[in-house]
């Protein structure tokens, strides 16, 4: 038997954010339970991705001297933290717009990579710009990629079971003000006639 208190205090000590772990399987179901141990994962994934993206941010401000590499990892680190910060929340709307800003900052280093490329190919070190980027966006696409999952299982616990609905009068449509009327005047009619009858 896992100890989830002991996971999410790991988390709370180095993520910004702990979930609450879902310990009932029983009551909660399976789709439940898989998607707090990938709020799990999801919080150590952007907390990667947050300090990855600060990492290079400095390395891009000091070493490299890279306006554009500072430029993009700026957002790319806002993102991972907009991520974070949805795992916290239960939020799909947070995690699917981190993912996908993050995704679009990716392509803009893949189009920055291949640009530097370009640029450097005539002086014959072309292959020290792919060595430079390569494995950073090759980190880049796999964090996205294992955040996936999270998306799924969020987006499955907000679509309702089959027949929940059904049955109760709280999830109906509201009425409309003639079937209001109609129904008040039933109930008048309705008592008149038991006093009638009395």
């Amino acid at each position: 038997m896992v100890d989830h208190t002991r996971i999410r205090g790991f988390c709370a000590a180095f993520c910004f954010f702990a979930p609450e772990i879902v310990n009932d399987v029983s009551q909660q179901g399976a789709t439940a339970v898989a998607l707090e141990w990938w709020l799990v994962a999801g919080h150590w994934i952007f907390s990667f991705q947050a300090i990855w993206g600060l990492a290079f941010l400095a390395v891009n401000a000091g070493a490299r001297r890279s306006i554009i590499g500072s430029v993009l990892n700026l957002p790319y680190t806002a993102f991972a933290l907009l991520g974070l910060y949805g795992t916290s929340k239960r939020s799909l709307v947070f995690v699917a717009t981190s993912l996908l800003f993050s995704l679009g900052t990716v392509w803009l280093f893949v189009l920055f990579t291949f640009l530097n490329y370009l640029g450097s190919r005539g002086n014959g070190r072309g292959w020290v710009v792919f060595a430079i980027y390569l494995p950073g966006l090759v980190v880049d696409i796999l964090l996205i990629a294992l955040n996936v999952p999270l998306v799924y299982y969020l987006h499955q616990m907000r679509q309702p079971a089959s027949g929940d609905t059904q049955g109760d009068p709280s999830n109906n449509e509201p009425l409309s003000q003639r079937e209001i009327m109609r129904q008040a005047h039933l109930r008048l009619g309705s008592q008149h006639r038991d006093e009638t009858l009395l």
